[in-house]
Formats: C-alpha cells, sequence, structure tokens
C-alpha cells in the first residue's frame, strides 16, 4: 500500500507590500541657471600675487558693489552711501560664475564697437576702504584707472560731468568667462538680500 503524504499545516506568510514609491523631486528654486563659480577649468591659471595698494578716489561699480547695503557691510558705513548714475566705455563685460567681470577692450576695436557699461559712481575717501573694497572683489579684480561719465549732469549738479576714477576689472584667466549680463535684482534674490 502506497504511504499517503501528510498535508502540512504551517502556512506560508503572505507576501511583503511593494515598497513605497519614490518622494517627487524637489521643486526648484528658481529656473534661472546660476553658477557660483565657472563651469571650466576653476582658475587655470593664478591671478597675481602682488598688487599695489588699492588707491583712494572715485570708483565705478558694476556689479554686486551697486547694492548700497553691500557697501554699507563691507565699508561698515552708518548709512547707506549716495551713488551717482555714471557709466564707463572701453570696456567688454562677460560673467565670471554669476558675477561680471570687465575686461579692457583691445585698442584695435573700433570705437564704435566699445561698449557703454552701465553702473554708478562712489567715492572713497580713504586708502583703508579701498582696500576693504579690494579685498571683496578679490585678487582676481584689480582697481584699473577710467573716465567714469555721469548720467545726470543735465541736472543742476554741482558735480562734474566727467572725472577719472577707477574700476575693478578682471586679472584672471579669460578661459573662466563666459557671455552674459548681471542682473543686481536676480543677484539679491539669490543671495536672499532682498
Amino acid at each position: 500500500m502506497p504511504s499517503k503524504k501528510k498535508k502540512s499545516t504551517t502556512q506560508m506568510p503572505p507576501p511583503l507590500p511593494p515598497p513605497p514609491p519614490p518622494p517627487p523631486p524637489a521643486a526648484p528654486r528658481s529656473k534661472l541657471r546660476i553658477r557660483t563659480a565657472p563651469r571650466k577649468k576653476f582658475f587655470l591659471s593664478a591671478p597675481p600675487q602682488h598688487r599695489d595698494p588699492a588707491p583712494e578716489g572715485i570708483y565705478f561699480f558694476y556689479g554686486s558693489l551697486l547694492d548700497p547695503e553691500m557697501l554699507v557691510e563691507i565699508l561698515g558705513l552708518d548709512k547707506s552711501p549716495e551713488l551717482r548714475p555714471a557709466y564707463i566705455e572701453g570696456f567688454d563685460s562677460k560673467l565670471w560664475g554669476q558675477y561680471p567681470a570687465l575686461i579692457p577692450c583691445s585698442d584695435t576695436s573700433p570705437k564704435s564697437d566699445r561698449r557703454i557699461i552701465e553702473g554708478a559712481a562712489y567715492r572713497v575717501r580713504s586708502s583703508e576702504d579701498a582696500e576693504k573694497l579690494a579685498k571683496y572683489e578679490s585678487r582676481y579684480y584689480m582697481p584699473s584707472p577710467c573716465e567714469i561719465k555721469y548720467v545726470d549732469h543735465y541736472k543742476k549738479t554741482r558735480g562734474p560731468i566727467a572725472e577719472k576714477g577707477f574700476v575693478f576689472v578682471f586679472v584672471g584667466d579669460r578661459r573662466d568667462l563666459d557671455e552674459g549680463s548681471f542682473d543686481l535684482q536676480t543677484w539679491r534674490r539669490q543671495m536672499r538680500r532682498e
């Protein structure tokens, strides 16, 4: 007589449920693509190690230094500084990461090809303040002489129409620069300064 197998009374546990789906991707803060550093090989060549002390005088600002709150922080001012609307010529504006970088136009560029860079002028009254600005700008920017032209000369101002001053120009490797323009309001939002 063939033997009968006994049926097992233990049952298998039910299968585990599937794992939960992955969380949805986080919403981007902005659709703008702003880099904090150049996308190419960073610092292809080192900037000059030595630089002369930054001079006092009229400075032309064209980037983050147009933000009066930034100047208050850097220079330790008691009140918001007076910035005079102005422009300079003879420079090209590029981007170094998210920051603007001015480079001199070549002497062979026709005068009509030279861009007008809009910004503001500010009188730096001490060499200590000039050094604070130079430190903020980093060793990749140096003060360079320029002619600052004022856009408010048609008003009854006591100031000159134009005068000699300084602007911070980029002295790093130009291969780190990209085409583009700086927008102060976008920068303020990105830095949570608004």
